[in-house]
């Protein structure tokens, strides 16, 4: 009587571990060693070997991408707490609203296309969080503006926008605020603020 043919341990380890995206690697290598066991007839599981080659490969390009993903969020995408004067930005939200929490900025160069620059940073005092809500975006940034800010906020070719990194219909003591200038006609900057033509 023959003895049933058993199904390859690498095989089905391979298959087993497709579902640990970590170990993606590994289930490639143990599947594709499978494949080279289950060719010869000695042993069964071809379809784990082949099941775990295919996640174990998939597992790996999910992984690179994953790191490659983060790696362009960590360089292009900041929150309000993280913005500094002079920094040129296109806010990740619809300009006709106002900022709402956990708001992203894509960071831009200068010289490249950019909606907005920030003109202005700080923390909002007892007295500026409780009329936060009340107050207009030139009326909160007003006599914080350096060169070559102050003279762009105060001509009529800039708006002032302003972000918040923390709930503007709830503001509180501390919440790190922007200001940011932008045109007035909706067009993009192309050069810093104190840049001729910008």
């Amino acid at each position: 009587m023959n003895r049933p043919v058993e199904y390859d341990r690498g095989a089905v380890a391979s298959l087993l571990l497709v579902g640990t995206l970590v170990l993606a690697p590994v289930a490639l290598v143990l599947g594709v060693r499978g494949l080279r066991r289950t060719g010869s007839g000695r042993s069964r599981g071809r379809w784990c070997a082949v099941l775990g080659v295919i996640g174990g490969g998939l597992g790996i390009v999910a992984m690179i991408g994953g790191l490659w993903l983060g790696s362009w969020f960590r360089d292009n995408v900041r929150p309000v707490d993280d913005l500094a004067v002079g920094d040129c930005v296109s806010p990740g939200f619809d300009l006709d609203d106002l900022a709402t929490e956990d708001v992203a900025f894509g960071s831009r160069s200068c010289s490249e296309a950019h909606l907005a620059e920030v003109a202005v940073t700080g923390t909002l005092d007892y007295s500026q969080a409780e009329s936060f809500a009340l107050r207009s975006g030139a009326e909160i940034c007003a006599n914080r503006y350096a060169e070559p800010y102050l003279s762009a906020a105060e001509s009529a070719r800039y708006d002032v926008l302003v972000v918040l990194d923390g709930d503007p219909d709830r503001a509180s003591y501390g919440d790190t605020y922007a200001c940011l200038l932008l045109r007035a006609d909706g067009t993009s900057l192309h050069e810093p603020i104190g840049g001729r033509g910008a």
